[in-house]
């Protein structure tokens, strides 16, 4: 299962540098010329960075497990077992 299929690792990882060098207002201008959107030029940068890109990892979709501790949406409590502030 690749990350971006039609991409190689190789493609992904250019595409991710370049983006970055990009000057400060020139990087969405630069997005809508290409072939792939925002969200997805994101989650790119995210498995570059992360080193998910070189482990051939492939993140789920809608599932974000980059966050440690904080609220639990599910469980609707916080870490400390309170249900939030208190008005």
């Amino acid at each position: 299962m690749y990350i971006a299929p039609g991409y190689t690792d190789d493609e992904i990882r250019s595409i991710v540098y370049e983006y970055e060098r990009l000057r400060y207002g020139t990087k969405y201008a630069w997005v809508d010329k290409q072939s792939f959107s925002m969200h997805q030029l994101r989650r790119w940068r995210d498995a570059v960075y992360d080193g998910d890109l070189d482990r051939g990892l492939v993140p789920r979709e809608g599932v974000d497990r980059s966050r440690s501790g904080g609220h639990s949406e599910m469980s609707g409590e916080f870490p400390d077992g309170g249900s939030g502030p208190r008005d």
